[in-house]
């Protein structure tokens, strides 16, 4: 039934069925969402509701999206489990980052030469930050790391090992199973208990008490404007998609139609993401997930869960701002696990490290070196550049705003796509 009707909107939109499938699916998170967050609410649902709801929607729309691979993921998932069982402390992380480098190395693999339906690589990529994360979490909460812990580590440890259902509902929660975002099983437990909302504002004196349920902040306006941008996106997406399959190139093509065409097709690929993010991000807030303080205005901040600021990578002019945009709960999860972890050339290792991440295309470490060489070069041109063009009157400098644009368009945007 359900694929009948996948088949129906596929005929009507005339997309693949695949493209049908997963907005559906991920649209179908906005009434999940009003339900967990208003009828299934901390304040009277038992926190054992709320787990079973979100982990078991998440597991039917796995199920509806991958089919009998979603299997797959249930293996992944309990085998580390086991894992935070039976590890010591002092070495749980390893032996969860072990597994999760094992099984998503044997599934890239597998990908490279298996085209199906539909792939759950991006999904393991997914499930691999979550299992990681509560392995180094516990790490840092049960005695393993010995070493100080900085303000961040601090925070998100963790002193037991979750329970099964607390594990698979931060695992499997509908809002971020197919495509994230991904966030610590420290802030998912705040989240589903409510004492994510616990936090002072700059006008308060103190922060709420810890057994009363404070008042929660709209979401409105996080909620409508990130629905907003996806639409955008997927509307950009319907009427250029055509167009990015290689066009004949005529040799005496002007060079700068050449590479608007190329920059067309990275942004048409990249608008994909833009919508699968931003509706996830806006089903994640209207769950309640995501709020993460107020500002110096005391205005809600709901930026926990995003994953890309679009505005900002579309119009960024340098390399280093294009990466702090993109995937930004995949650093921070880079730079938790590896970043800070190591000792060893960690900005290297951090590179290596999401390249593995992605797969084990040639292309994907070259495109990481490139993008590395590229923060580099960037960085020492600004220092000489960036006060001489922004110094010297308004046309010198917007004619090197834009010169910029249009290099890191050509140089990194192919990189985040």
């Amino acid at each position: 039934m359900f694929g009948a009707f996948i088949q129906y909107l596929s005929g009507v939109f005339g997309m693949p069925e695949d493209q049908i499938k997963l907005v559906t699916l991920l649209v179908a998170g906005y009434p999940l969402a009003l339900v967990l967050r208003y009828i299934l609410h901390p304040s009277s649902t038992s926190l054992h509701v709320r787990h079973l709801f979100s982990s078991l929607s998440g597991l039917a729309i796995a199920a509806l999206f991958y089919g009998w691979q979603v299997l797959a993921l249930v293996g992944l998932v309990a085998v580390g489990y086991i894992i935070l069982l039976v590890a010591p402390p002092q070495t749980v992380h390893r032996w969860s980052m072990g597994w999760a480098v094992l099984f998503l190395s044997a599934g890239n693999i597998l990908s490279d030469y298996y085209v199906g339906s539909s792939n759950i690589r991006w999904t393991m990529m997914i499930m691999i930050q979550k299992l990681t994360y509560v392995g180094f979490s516990l790490y840092d909460g049960m005695g393993g790391n010995s070493k100080p812990l900085n303000k961040d580590q601090e925070k998100q440890k963790l002193t037991s090992v979750p329970s099964v259902l607390e594990y698979m509902s931060y695992c499997f929660n509908f809002h971020s199973v197919l495509v994230g975002p991904s966030v610590t099983m420290r802030e998912h437990l705040d989240f589903m208990d409510g004492s994510n909302f616990r936090v002072a504002s700059p006008t308060s004196s103190q922060q709420s008490s810890s057994t009363e349920y404070a008042k929660e902040p709209s979401a409105l306006y996080p909620v409508l404007s990130k629905l907003l941008l996806s639409i955008f996106f997927v509307a950009l997406y319907t009427l250029l998609a055509d167009h990015k399959t290689p066009l004949p190139i005529d040799p005496s093509m002007n060079i700068f139609v050449k590479m608007a065409y190329f920059c067309l097709a990275c942004f048409v690929i990249r608008s994909q993401l833009h919508f699968a993010f931003h509706v996830n991000d806006s089903i994640s807030n209207v769950a309640g997930l995501g709020f993460e303080g107020y500002d110096e205005q005391n205005r809600p901040k709901w930026g926990l869960a995003s994953d890309v600021d679009a505005v900002g990578v579309e119009f960024s002019m340098n390399a280093r701002n294009t990466l702090n945009l993109w995937h930004i709960t995949a650093s921070r999860w880079i730079r938790r696990v590896v970043y800070e972890r190591v000792s060893w050339s960690p900005t290297l290792a951090s590179f290596l490290f999401s390249a593995w991440w992605h797969g084990f295309h040639p292309g994907y470490y070259l495109g990481f070196l490139s993008l590395g060489l590229s923060v580099m070069a960037a960085k020492k041109m600004r220092r000489w550049c960036n006060p001489f063009f922004t110094s010297r009157g308004p046309v010198l400098k917007w004619t090197y705003h834009i010169a910029t644009w249009v290099l890191t368009q050509l140089f990194v945007g192919p990189m985040v796509v």
